[in-house]
C-alpha cells in the first residue's frame, strides 16, 4: 500500500479524480511486491512482464488524460 500511494503521489495522481490511473499506480506496486517474493523465476516473470505492460498503459492514459 505505502508503494502504490508512493507512486500515486509521484504521478501527482494524490487529489486527482483519475480512478483509473490511481488504480493502475497501486496495481503497479502490487505487481513489484509480487515479483520481489515469487517463489520461483516463472512467478517473478510473470510479475514483471505483466508490471511492465501496466506501466506502458498507465503512461499512455496520462499522456491522453493530460491531453485533453
Amino acid at each position: 500500500m505505502t508503494l502504490g500511494k508512493r507512486i500515486v503521489k509521484e504521478l501527482d495522481l494524490e487529489d486527482s479524480v483519475d480512478t483509473l490511473g490511481r488504480w493502475m499506480a497501486h496495481r503497479i506496486a502490487e505487481l513489484m511486491e509480487q515479483a520481489e517474493q515469487a517463489p520461483t523465476e516463472a512467478e517473478r516473470e510473470a510479475a514483471k512482464r505483466e508490471c511492465t505492460d501496466i506501466i506502458i498503459r498507465l503512461w499512455e492514459h496520462m499522456a491522453l488524460i493530460r491531453a485533453i
